[in-house]
């Protein structure tokens, strides 16, 4: 290798080692920056309660079989299956109702929109009613920031979640909608079931059949006893495989500290990409 070809490799080389060196100082500021943000942010934690949909297929294969052996009795007790029942308590859990209900009755609107509320005097900062925000608002902040429910369809398990700064309140809003919609469909069965009764007795009424009179008797026995039954029990759309339960102050959800740190070495390598890209030109 003659001396000007040394010279030349030698200065290529050492551009080279510069270049890298600059992306590695940029990659690694990057790294450290993103890191540090990671610190000056809120956390967030979150609270998990784990639930199992009650399944009355006892009460209802009976209702069933009454109603297959007497043509007629259908309209009298509703042709819900195990899939409705189900697919009715997740929407119940998963309700605006539900969430709103809630929101109203401990006043969150100042929690989730913390930064428009000022405690000291007990107000919203801007006396603009348009800068108030409504109930709505409060929703929709809750169900794509706070609350996410999520099902194995191949378990049937059902997990509720609850994402905030505060984990102790974390825990009690994942209990509190539970109990909420578990009280909400169990009033609602024995309205349901109260409506039929009444309804049973006034069709009791006007049939003299034997096989009928029979059929509703039963029928209505079967109701009685499903009101009894949401009367004494607590947990009746679904039942608590494990409770939420407050994390611990160092197991926060949010940030994830190494992805900002990734984020922060990738954008860093970029920038240092970019700046021997200057330098070259």
């Amino acid at each position: 290798m003659s001396a000007t070809n040394h010279t030349s490799f030698s200065a290529t080389l050492a551009r080279v080692r510069g270049s890298t060196l600059r992306i590695a100082v940029a990659a690694t500021f990057g790294c450290a920056i993103g890191l540090g943000l990671s610190f000056f942010i809120r956390p967030k934690y979150e609270a998990v309660i784990t639930i199992m949909p009650v399944d009355h297929r006892a009460q209802r294969g009976e209702l069933s079989d009454i109603v297959s052996r007497v043509s007629g009795l259908a309209q009298l007790v509703g042709s819900n299956t195990a899939g409705d029942e189900r697919a009715e308590a997740l929407a119940v859990l998963r309700s605006r109702a539900l969430s709103v209900a809630m929101i109203e009755e401990r006043n969150l609107r100042p929690i989730l929109f913390h930064k428009r509320w000022d405690n000291r005097a007990g107000q919203w900062r801007s006396k603009d009613t348009k800068r108030i925000p409504t109930l709505g608002e409060a929703f929709k902040r809750f169900d794509k920031q706070v609350r996410r429910v999520s099902e194995d369809r191949r378990t049937g398990i059902v997990t509720l979640s609850i994402l905030w700064s505060d984990p102790d309140v974390a825990a009690q809003w994942a209990t509190y909608l539970v109990e909420k919609a578990n009280e909400d469909l169990r009033q609602r069965a024995i309205l349901e079931a109260e409506e039929s009764i009444a309804y049973l007795n006034k069709e009791l009424v006007k049939t003299s059949v034997v096989e009928i009179r029979q059929a509703i008797y039963r029928l209505l026995e079967i109701k009685i006893n499903a009101i009894m039954l949401a009367n004494v029990q607590k947990e009746y759309a679904f039942r608590v495989i494990d409770p939420a339960a407050a994390p611990d102050e160092k197991d926060f959800a949010w940030p994830l500290r190494p992805l900002f740190a990734v984020a922060g070495l990738v954008v860093g390598a970029l920038i240092g990409l970019a700046w021997v890209s200057v330098r070259r030109d």
